[in-house]
């Protein structure tokens, strides 16, 4: 090859070279989704065909959260005890948890309450019964309350008679069919599930304020790059979100509330 077209060659590779290598340094790195684990527990996350183009009130709040600060939100539905797993050994962003369990705090750093999982006193709006503000209340009614939760802890507890349910369905399905005076079950989720239903027969909900709420919060892995970072960026959007009216459109759009 001719000598002058090589000594062009050369200030012209090593020009290609620099734009390459500063491209390389100035083009942003395609941010990686964050992952956190959750259950299926309607409508906080909602898995799969009971999805319908909505995947939970939480799962919203979370995405938009971190879609406000350029972050991609991804999630896994797991049983409980695989997604707690999972999220403490820190191949994921994190989770959603409803408890600061102490063996956990070396583990995760936590957001502000973001959401409540309150409980209340279901019954049919024709009932005829002791008002339900106290758990003593209810210990000489026909009482359901779901399996495997706090409430039925609670309940045992206190040698409060109770028939057992496996969903918060199932524990309507008893009271709609008068097989029961009264459901104890989380609020939310047990409207959502009335809601889609479809049924005429009304509804009371009554409030036991002895029930203490259990706040909601948001566990990111401490070993996750910029954990603290996150924390507060999610922490700071959801406040806005509350002060913008966005929360509250989230919220409504799963639960027409029933009749107080």
């Amino acid at each position: 090859m001719n000598k002058a077209i090589l000594n062009l060659i050369s200030p012209l590779a090593y020009l290609a070279f620099l734009i390459i290598s500063f491209t390389k340094l100035t083009t942003p790195a395609i941010a990686e989704s964050l992952i956190f684990t959750t259950t299926n527990f309607p409508p906080f996350s909602i898995e799969g065909k009971q999805n319908e183009e909505k995947p939970g009130f939480i799962v919203e709040l979370v995405t938009e959260a971190f879609h406000r600060h350029g972050h991609k939100v991804e999630f896994r539905f797991l049983p409980t005890e695989r997604a707690q797993r999972l999220a403490r050994s820190g191949n994921v962003t994190g989770s959603f948890r409803s408890t600061k369990p102490k063996k956990d705090k070396e583990i995760f750093i936590y957001s502000k309450p973001f959401s409540n999982l309150s409980a209340s006193f279901f019954t049919l709006d024709n009932y005829i019964g002791p008002e339900l503000f106290d758990l003593e209340d209810a210990r000489d009614i026909r009482l359901a309350a779901p399996l495997g939760t706090p409430l039925e802890t609670i309940l045992t507890k206190l040698n409060i008679p109770h028939t057992t349910v496996r969903s918060e369905e199932f524990g309507l399905r008893l009271l709609l069919g008068q097989r029961v005076d009264a459901f104890l079950s989380y609020t939310l989720s047990t409207e959502w599930i009335y809601q889609r239903l479809q049924t005429d027969t009304a509804l009371r909900e009554m409030y036991a304020e002895e029930i203490a709420l259990y706040p909601f919060y948001l566990a990111i892995h401490k070993n996750q790059e910029n954990a603290h970072d996150l924390m507060n960026q999610f922490d700071k959007s959801i406040s806005i979100m509350k002060r913008d009216g966005s929360y509250h459109n989230i919220l409504i759009s799963y639960v027409n509330y029933l009749k107080p």
